[in-house]
């Protein structure tokens, strides 16, 4: 699985973009989502992107991909869920991972 680190957007400039999320999951202001691709041969692949969603001074909402340290059990915990949705719709609902 590649990790694409998105630096700097605002969340409109990332809602204004014709490709959507296939899954995404938010907690505590850390944000995983996984994109869908299609490659020249017809098949796909899927990425992820993780940032940090926070309120500016100006109360303006924006993302960055720096983490506190303390994000990271966050982060851990949201990679593993998407990973196990990944895998599972990849191989199958029944299977736990």
């Amino acid at each position: 699985m590649c990790i694409i680190y998105k630096m700097n957007k605002t969340l409109n400039d990332i809602s204004d973009k014709k490709n959507k999320p296939v899954d995404q999951l938010t907690v505590r202001g850390i944000n995983v989502a996984v994109w869908e691709h299609s490659r020249d041969d017809n098949t796909t692949y899927r990425q992820v992107t993780i940032k940090k969603i926070y309120k500016d001074q100006e109360g303006e909402i924006k993302d960055a991909s720096s983490l506190n340290i303390h994000d990271i059990p966050t982060l851990i915990a949201e990679l593993q869920e998407i990973y196990s949705k990944e895998i599972r719709k990849e191989y199958g609902k029944d299977k736990e991972f």
